[in-house]
């Protein structure tokens, strides 16, 4: 399956949504979220795997639910996170209420 690389996150400017957002790519070159550790990258993984980030699917179906969130070491040393999913995530977007469940 293909992987979505956590390019990066941010959270809505009005605080009364309290939403998280994230975006997604299959492409680990446009990838701007990294950890230094492979420790805090998995307790990224950690947080990530408990917060229900949805998304609509490329055909409009869904929502689809990212899980499964993993580590991956690049060449540099420093540490991506990614999920498998079941489509090309080209700049795909996700989102999740700003706290874990």
């Amino acid at each position: 399956m293909p992987k979505a690389y956590l390019m990066q996150e941010s959270v809505d400017p009005d605080p009364k949504k309290n939403k998280k957002y994230f975006d997604f790519d299959s492409r680990p070159e446009r990838v701007g979220r990294y950890w230094t550790t492979q420790e805090s990258a998995e307790r990224a993984c950690e947080v990530l795997n408990s917060m229900q980030i949805s998304a609509l699917l490329p055909d409009g179906s869904g929502p689809y639910i990212y899980t499964g969130f993993q580590t991956e070491k690049q060449p540099s040393g420093l540490f991506f996170v990614f999920c498998e999913v079941p489509f090309m995530p080209q700049e795909t977007k996700g989102e999740s209420s700003a706290t874990p469940q």
